[in-house]
């Protein structure tokens, strides 16, 4: 075994990994004193273990007064005795004892104003040291106590949780929709990466729900709200005006929408990136557009259509417009094919047939594809068309789809920031937040058939 050498940066970084910042700090100061008076072993480091020692029970002691949020400091040594003759001074001596807790007892301090109460409470508090907490430990183990992370949270007030309301009846329902989807993926790696627990619940809403259903029983508000079990909430779509009338009616509790307009929302400026995709078929010769799209009542879809009336009708452009009713989704797209389809093929005869068409959502886009194709034209060289969607969808098949792409990460993070910003009692300066959807290039659009066949020749 080779001879023992000391080395003064090892021995430091020793004390660092074992967190002994006491130890780190007076070591050399000890050992020196140690070599002076011959001090054993055990003796020096004996030393040096109750200067750490002091040190965390002082840290200890700071943080629990911290804690406490007293909001002056005052010691039983500065009170005014003379100043409250009737006050049993040698009572509140054997209080500042702390044998009140050995004995299980509450402490009141009941008296007029102005009398020092809360003096005499600050300076009971700071008085109950390590000691006494040490008898409050060894009470609760006698107690069987365990602290539950329930009571923690409730001593401060919160929950630790975020809740989060999607627009459905179900999972199945929640997560055919590319909106539900995505958001709650941005969700949970938010709540992770936070620390934060979160609770799911799907809320379903029917568009001829009458007003007065929260009156009429029909209407059931989200459990977690109604058990105090987060401390604040984010919906994710059309929830309902019933839902929304019942949040707005609980003052002070936080709540954000998306894709719905609320006090708090972050919506998709759809009817800006609509603009943009009209202007991108316009510049490529496109003067007859088609447009399908969704129900009015979400406001995606609202502004959408807003986006491409505006700037069809601002540029001079011939359009046709067909909404369908009913959510775009996996669970009613068969229905909307068909119809779209029929819708499609019905345009195209016509001699003045669209040359391209605009579809809010892929399900549209596809059926408009393979209405083209069934009547012998070519996507895009005689047809082109723009979807709006996933374009992730749009690149899985043939061909892959020019679409508008909604930023549902940048939604939902800024949707997760002003909750964050309401839960912690802080203003939110911009409450209304419209982020920009993406234009994405596809295989779909082409010049318009008239500059094809001009180049042709």
């Amino acid at each position: 075994m080779s001879p023992l050498q000391h080395t003064p940066q090892l021995l430091q970084s020793y004390l660092k990994t074992l967190r002994l910042p006491a130890m780190l700090r007076e070591c050399d100061s000890v050992a020196r004193q140690a070599a002076e008076h011959s001090a054993t072993y055990e003796l020096f480091l004996q030393q040096l273990s109750e200067l750490e020692v002091q040190q965390r029970q002082a840290a200890s002691i700071g943080r629990r007064l911290k804690q406490a949020g007293f909001p002056v400091v005052k010691e039983l040594s500065e009170f005014d005795f003379a100043a409250a003759p009737r006050l049993n001074k040698k009572r509140l001596l054997d209080l500042a004892q702390c044998r009140f807790i050995d004995q299980r007892s509450n402490l009141v301090l009941n008296g007029a104003p102005g009398t020092g109460k809360t003096h005499l409470a600050i300076a009971l508090g700071r008085r109950v040291g390590d000691a006494c907490r040490q008898r409050v430990l060894t009470l609760a183990r006698e107690m069987g106590y365990e602290p539950r992370l329930a009571a923690q949270l409730l001593r401060a007030k919160r929950t630790g949780q975020i809740g989060l309301v999607m627009a459905a009846t179900d999972s199945v329902q929640a997560f055919a929709g590319e909106m539900s989807r995505l958001v709650l993926g941005h969700f949970v790696r938010y709540c992770t990466a936070n620390r934060l627990g979160y609770s799911i619940e799907f809320h379903h809403h029917e568009q001829d729900e009458p007003p007065e259903a929260p009156e009429s029983g029909q209407f059931t508000p989200p459990q977690q709200v109604t058990a105090r079990m987060v401390d604040g909430l984010l919906l994710v779509g059309d929830v309902g005006e019933p839902l929304r009338q019942f949040l707005a009616g609980r003052t002070g509790f936080p709540w954000v929408s998306i894709e719905e307009p609320a006090p708090l929302c972050v919506l998709s400026a759809s009817d800006v990136t609509m603009g943009e995709a009209v202007r991108l078929l316009a510049g490529l010769g496109h003067r007859r557009l088609a447009y399908a799209g969704g129900p009015q009542r979400y406001t995606q879809q609202r502004l959408g259509l807003e986006g491409f009336n505006a700037t069809t009708k601002a540029m001079g452009l011939q359009t046709q417009v067909q909404l369908f009713p009913g959510r775009l989704n996996a669970a009613t797209e068969a229905h909307t094919a068909t119809a779209a389809v029929a819708w499609a093929q019905t345009l195209i005869q016509a001699d003045d047939r669209p040359t391209a068409f605009v579809c809010h959502g892929e399900v549209l886009a596809r059926a408009v594809i393979h209405a083209i194709t069934e009547r012998g034209l070519r996507v895009p060289r005689d047809v082109s068309v723009v979807s709006y969607g996933s374009a992730f969808e749009a690149a899985r098949r043939y061909p892959r789809l020019a679409t508008i792409e909604n930023d549902y990460a940048t939604i939902a993070d800024q949707a997760m920031e002003m909750l964050r910003l309401r839960i912690a009692g802080q203003p939110v300066h911009e409450p209304t937040r419209r982020i920009k959807p993406r234009l994405i290039p596809g295989d779909t659009v082409a010049p318009a058939p008239e500059r094809n066949q001009a180049a042709d020749r």
